[in-house]
């Protein structure tokens, strides 16, 4: 079987918001998945203007796999459901792949 193979395309979006110990165990469990299962992975944090967001940077560039890491500068009140819709629009799922999923939860 290939690298990848049978295993569906899937984003998962995080936001985050002042929880970095949180964070930080998540990217560790991450770390743990192994490759066949990660290759059609991708892992989006979204910091929703946390006061301790710039200290989720070093925690998440600890992850191997495919990755990306945004941050709002400036507090609103929806910002949380603002934060799925940004790691929605930017999730790139493998290209060769049809019916990627997305698969949201909060840290």
């Amino acid at each position: 079987m290939a690298e990848g193979e049978g295993i569906a395309p899937c984003s998962i979006i995080v936001p985050h918001y002042n929880n970095p110990g949180m964070l930080e165990h998540q990217v560790s469990v991450w770390e743990r998945y192994s490759g066949d299962l990660t290759y059609n992975m991708e892992f989006i944090v979204v910091d929703d203007c946390s006061d301790k967001g710039k200290e989720a940077l070093p925690i998440f560039k600890k992850l191997k796999h495919r990755k990306k890491l945004f941050r709002f500068k400036e507090r609103v009140p929806w910002n949380q459901h603002q934060a799925r819709n940004l790691g929605g629009m930017n999730a790139e799922p493998r290209k060769e792949i049809i019916d990627p999923w997305l698969f949201l939860t909060d840290v």
